[in-house]
């Protein structure tokens, strides 16, 4: 989601639709599959999810609310921006 948002502040800066617009929804698709399984090798595949949850199991409470702290606030931030990249993008495409 962050990598379309900086795409479409590059297409705002520029002053016109050079991926996105051209995106179809095939290829959309295949992407999303494509980050799917790429997700799926580094958190899933093996366990590795275990290791990372092993890694944290020793943090105190302090830290674990002020690391999920900056989480959701990466996770609203995220949402925030594709939204307004949403809308910057709606209005480079009718220019």
């Amino acid at each position: 989601m962050n990598l379309c948002t900086l795409v479409g502040l590059a297409e705002f800066l520029v002053g016109r639709s050079f991926v996105l617009a051209r995106a179809s929804r095939p290829a959309a698709i295949i992407v999303m599959v494509l980050i799917g399984v790429a997700v799926y090798f580094a958190f899933v595949y093996n366990g590795r999810y275990r290791r990372i949850v092993a890694e944290f199991q020793s943090e105190t409470p302090r830290q674990r609310r002020v690391r999920s702290s900056f989480v959701l606030i990466y996770i609203l931030f995220s949402f925030v921006f594709g939204i307004a990249g949403a809308v910057l993008h709606g209005n480079i495409v009718q220019r």
